[in-house]
C-alpha cells in the first residue's frame, strides 16, 4: 500500500507540474505524508491543513523527523473555509479528502479563491462513474460510504461541470481505477481475514461499530470500483 501512495504522489505531482519553490496547499493533509513528500522530492513550500489537532501535531513531528520543517507548516483549518488570502497558492493538492465534503462545490470555490491566476488544482479521489444500477450496487455503494464515513461521492461528470462553473479551465480527468486494483484486492483479502473476528468482538461490545463498518467497506470496495465507482485524478487551472 505504501507503494500505491508513493505512486499516487508521483502521478499527481507530474500532473500539477510542481517544482522547486512552488507554494502548495495540501487540503486534508492527515499526518503529513504528501506534504513531506512534496517538500523532500520537489523542494516545494507546502502548507498542510487538517481538522484534527492530533493530526497537525503528528504531521509537524513527522516533518521535523524528515528534516523539512523549514519548508512545511501545518494548521487546523477547514478546506471549505481556509482563512488564507486570495491568490496565496500556486497549487491546491487534495488526495482522498474532497470526498469528505458534503457539497463538493464549496471546496471548488475555496480552492479557486486561494489559487493565484494560472494556479493549478489537482484532486485524486473516488467518484461515481455512474449511479448504482440495481439494489445490489446500491447496497455496495452505501456500505462503501458507511465504512469510510462519507455522505456521498460525486459523479465524475458533475464534478467536472462544477469545476467549470466555478471558473476553472483546462479541466481534465484521468481514470486511475486500474492502478488501484492491487490495493482493492489487498483490502478485500484483509476484510475477509478479519470479518468474523470483528463481528464477534462487536457482539461483546469490545470494539465500536465503526470498526465493523471499516471491514465491511474493505470487503466491497473491489466490487464498487468494478461497478459504479471510479478512482481518478482531476486537474484544472485558474
Amino acid at each position: 500500500m505504501l507503494e500505491a501512495i508513493l505512486n499516487t504522489n508521483r502521478a499527481l505531482c507530474e500532473i500539477a507540474q510542481i517544482g522547486p519553490g512552488a507554494r502548495v496547499l495540501d487540503a486534508g493533509c492527515g499526518v503529513g505524508g504528501s506534504t513531506i513528500w512534496l517538500a523532500r522530492n520537489r523542494a516545494a513550500r507546502v502548507t498542510g491543513i487538517t481538522l484534527s489537532e492530533s493530526q497537525r501535531e503528528a504531521a509537524a513531528g513527522n516533518a521535523r523527523a524528515a528534516g523539512v520543517s523549514a519548508q512545511t507548516q501545518f494548521h487546523v483549518r477547514d478546506f471549505l473555509d481556509t482563512g488564507f488570502a486570495d491568490g496565496t497558492f500556486d497549487v491546491v493538492w487534495a488526495i482522498e479528502s474532497v470526498c469528505h465534503a458534503t457539497d463538493k462545490r464549496e471546496f471548488m470555490r475555496e480552492a479557486h479563491r486561494v489559487l493565484r491566476p494560472g494556479g493549478r488544482l489537482v484532486v485524486g479521489d473516488g467518484f461515481l462513474r455512474r449511479r448504482p444500477a440495481n439494489d445490489d450496487e446500491e447496497r455496495i455503494y452505501r456500505t462503501f460510504l458507511r465504512g469510510f464515513v462519507l455522505d456521498n461521492l460525486a459523479l465524475a461528470e458533475e464534478f467536472e461541470a462544477g469545476l467549470r462553473s466555478t471558473g476553472f479551465h483546462a479541466v481534465n480527468f484521468t481514470d486511475k481505477t486500474t492502478d488501484i486494483a492491487k490495493t482493492s484486492q489487498a483490502m478485500h483479502d484483509l476484510g475477509r481475514r478479519w470479518y468474523a473476528v470483528h463481528r464477534i468482538a462487536r457482539a461483546f461490545r469490545l470494539i465500536p461499530q465503526l470498526m465493523v463498518d471499516n471491514i465491511d467497506s474493505a470487503l466491497v470496495q473491489r466490487d464498487f470500483f468494478r461497478g459504479p465507482g471510479v478512482y481518478g485524478v482531476f486537474s484544472a487551472s485558474k
